[in-house]
């Protein structure tokens, strides 16, 4: 791993360190080091979404970016959370729909109700009364759903869709730099591929699905649909992440963890998110 001078003297009271030539890790714990401002993080600060405004600006973007001439067309969120994609699709679109199993105490405030193209459901019945739709989106939520739950989501979606239904998922994979969702409470670069089962869980915010060899993973899943596009969207790697997922410990570590091997950790990790353009078969 690469340091400047300055920083050794303070480094060297980590004694998960190896000073041998190079600064390494040894077989020890990593653990204090991982929580270290030295270990580089997994989302820039400004990035990470807190508080409602923050929400609201993100929702605004995502509606841009994967929504496409949604005017006077029927729009579904599917797994829409609070709903402020959903509600902010509504200024666009003639009916935008947003579903979730939960309902979010989000649906009963002022905005949500003064939405009149807007409806909220936590019962696919309803969703299905105002089919079919013209865009769905699944924003992040296929890896948040239990992997026997999956087959009845997906012919969920395909019964609300026609031959023209677009259907557009992002995927965030357990293995992306910030795929465990530890970083609201422990921004720090693949921190879930290297922690204890006790301190993920008391890192993680939302619970995720591991799935450890996304591509192939997504492309079951999703085998009833016809995939039109997909796009895995690489992170650039700072140099900081580079030199510690080229520390051999470090990868023996993921390793064992993931049950991966060095082929396959170069051709994942790099993924942080990974893009579909769906339609029915």
């Amino acid at each position: 791993m690469i340091f400047s001078e300055d920083q050794l003297d303070e480094l060297r009271k980590f004694e998960c360190l190896d000073f041998q030539s190079t600064v390494s890790f040894k077989d020890g714990c990593i653990d204090d080091f991982i929580k270290s401002k030295y270990w580089p993080v997994a989302v820039q600060e400004d990035m990470i979404v807190r508080t409602s405004q923050q929400i609201k600006h993100r929702s605004t973007v995502i509606v841009k970016a994967y929504i496409d001439n949604i005017f006077n067309k029927n729009f579904l969120d599917f797994g829409c959370g609070t709903a402020h994609t959903a509600i902010e699709a509504s200024r666009s679109c003639k009916l935008s729909v947003g579903y979730d199993p939960v309902r979010h105490q989000y649906w009963t405030s002022q905005e949500a109700k003064a939405s009149n193209n807007c409806m909220l459901f936590n019962d696919f019945d309803e969703v299905k009364k105002n089919g079919p739709y013209d865009f769905i989106l699944l924003y992040d939520v296929l890896d948040h759903i239990l992997p026997s739950d999956i087959p009845a989501a997906i012919d969920n979606i395909i019964s609300v869709c026609d031959s023209n239904t677009i259907i557009k998922c992002r995927c965030h994979p357990w293995t992306s730099i910030h795929g465990g969702h530890l970083y609201e409470k422990l921004n720090k670069a693949y921190a879930h591929l290297l922690l204890s089962e006790e301190q993920i869980i008391e890192h993680q915010t939302i619970g995720t699905t591991r799935i450890m060899k996304p591509i192939v993973t997504y492309r079951k899943l999703l085998s009833k649909l016809n995939v039109v596009s997909v796009d895995p969207v690489s992170i650039r790697m700072s140099d900081e992440v580079k030199s510690i997922l080229s520390d051999n410990n470090i990868i023996n570590r993921i390793k064992m963890v993931t049950g991966g091997d060095a082929e396959w950790q170069s051709s994942v990790l790099p993924y942080e998110y990974v893009d579909y353009v769906l339609r029915i078969q």
